[in-house]
């Protein structure tokens, strides 16, 4: 049941927010991008990254709590920016090919801070 709850905690931020990003895509004249794959499932990552943080990560990383959940965010992050530029190609779908080093930086900064203000306050309501 502890894992439930924390893949339910990890599931939240992403559900809350592609409802919103489709619409921005869609109002943006960008709904190619919906086409993505694994976008979709982007909530399912979360949720499954933040067993695995709490199953595995938790015991490797630095031992301030903080540090640890931001840590686990970033390197989130940097997957998910490494498949978004390498794989999906998505700044070539947005025409700023100059600009693919961008979500290398900012995906793991954005997830960090998400994962530490967010995520951490989540598992501490729903475990």
């Amino acid at each position: 049941m502890h894992y439930f709850k924390a893949f339910v905690a990890g599931t939240v931020v992403p559900t809350l927010m592609l409802p919103i990003a489709t619409l921005f895509l869609i109002r943006s004249g960008n709904e190619h991008l919906l086409q993505i794959p694994l976008l979709h499932l982007l909530p399912l990552i979360w949720g499954l990254w933040n067993v695995f943080y709490l199953a595995a990560l938790k015991k490797i990383l630095p031992k301030d709590e903080n540090t640890q959940i931001a840590a686990a965010g970033a390197l989130l992050g940097l997957i998910v920016a490494l498949f978004a530029v390498f794989e999906a190609q998505i700044p070539g779908k947005l025409h700023a090919e100059h600009l693919k080093w961008v979500p290398l930086i900012g995906g793991p900064l954005i997830y960090a801070i998400v994962w530490r203000f967010i995520v951490k306050p989540l598992n501490r309501v729903f475990l």
